[in-house]
């Protein structure tokens, strides 16, 4: 069976290499691909993890909105009130 990719010839040599398929097989199908110098490089192109221009964007469902750092939770219909700060205050009096 000829080979497809030169990513695929490389996957096969080194799983040879690895001892997870036979040592003979790589070179076997080296051997029934007509002109490896003519190989594309992947069959498929290769996922990449950021999107691109060909790609359409992904539609996610809107996110509930967290609270920001130092804020109290939200009362229904009201906003955000700010912690009050009590570090170096004193509300003991003193005598």
């Amino acid at each position: 069976m000829p080979l497809k990719s030169k990513s695929q010839q490389r996957w096969m040599f080194a799983a040879a290499a690895r001892g997870e398929i036979p040592k003979s097989m790589p070179k076997e199908w080296a051997a029934a691909t007509p002109n490896i110098k003519k190989l594309p490089e992947r069959v498929t192109p290769k996922r990449n993890s950021s999107t691109s221009a060909t790609t359409a964007p992904r539609v996610t469902a809107p996110s509930k909105k967290l609270p920001t750092r130092g804020t109290k939770p939200r009362k229904a219909g009201g906003p955000a009130i700010p912690k009050q700060r009590t570090a170096g205050v004193r509300s003991v009096n003193r005598k």
